[in-house]
């Protein structure tokens, strides 16, 4: 029977735990899942939003960390892993740009807020922000396509069982929808990037997005949840291959 798990956070998520509450599956009987739940545990129904949460979190943390490319890289699935490692660019000494952005982005972010840029202290995903769609390969093969369609792995490659999740941050006033597919490798959440970026594009993704966040640091929200949700959009952004398309505020 198709089990496709759909998941609107209710409630603030933090990188100790979170709350979330129960969904419907498609007899109609609500998913057990726990009140609080620890990002080292799995939750019942295969509902791995906490899992799925820190997989961005870390993304956005390391692309905010200098010289971290390597490990921004392994938030990423194997095969993207591989591809942008083996690029011809990625061991070239041409990150200078990306560390000056993100010294200038910590720089204005403790004087903004009083202390260093540290996502993973904080609570920004909630309900008006982003959803969770997830299901396994086999029980989904509509979410499957959609969440390999961007890149060489086609979806019935994957094992039947396999996990696999769609999150989409929600539009706001300036800024589109963003899907971000994600797909369950070697024990971690992994984002599946598009299959045409290389070490090259992507460090260069980083700087334009980074630094349009810089570049409108007189403009940074006041509530910090709201800057840490413009700085996810936009590494997010990044790491998917998109450009930079708006002129002005760096978007929330």
């Amino acid at each position: 029977m198709k089990k496709q798990l759909s998941l609107t956070l209710a409630a603030t998520m933090a990188f100790t735990g979170c709350s979330i509450a129960a969904t419907v599956n498609s007899s109609g009987a609500p998913h057990a899942i726990t009140s609080a739940i620890n990002p080292g545990i799995q939750v019942k129904d295969s509902l791995d939003a906490a899992n799925i949460h820190k997989a961005i979190v870390d993304l956005v943390a390391d692309a905010l960390t200098p010289k971290d490319m390597d490990q921004l890289v392994h938030r990423f699935t194997n095969s993207d892993q591989k591809r942008i490692e083996n690029s011809s660019t990625y061991k070239q000494n041409d990150g200078k740009l990306l560390d000056d952005c993100v010294g200038r982005i910590n720089n204005d972010w403790k004087k903004a807020y009083g202390h260093d840029f540290s996502i993973k202290e904080t609570s920004v995903f909630k309900p008006d922000f982003y959803s969770i769609e997830q299901s396994t390969a086999g029980a989904d093969k509509e979410l499957a396509q959609d969440v390999t369609a961007n890149s060489s792995m086609v979806h019935h490659a994957l094992a039947h069982d396999q996990k696999i999740a769609m999150v989409t941050l929600k539009a706001t006033h300036n800024m589109a929808e963003l899907k971000v597919p994600l797909i369950y490798e070697s024990g971690n959440w992994r984002i599946n990037v598009p299959n045409n970026e290389d070490a090259s594009a992507l460090r260069q993704n980083l700087v334009d997005h980074l630094s349009a966040v810089s570049d409108a640091s007189a403009h940074w929200p006041k509530d910090e949840d709201v800057a840490y949700r413009m700085v996810t959009r936009h590494v997010l952004l990044a790491a998917l291959n998109q450009p930079v398309t708006h002129s002005g505020h760096a978007g929330k």
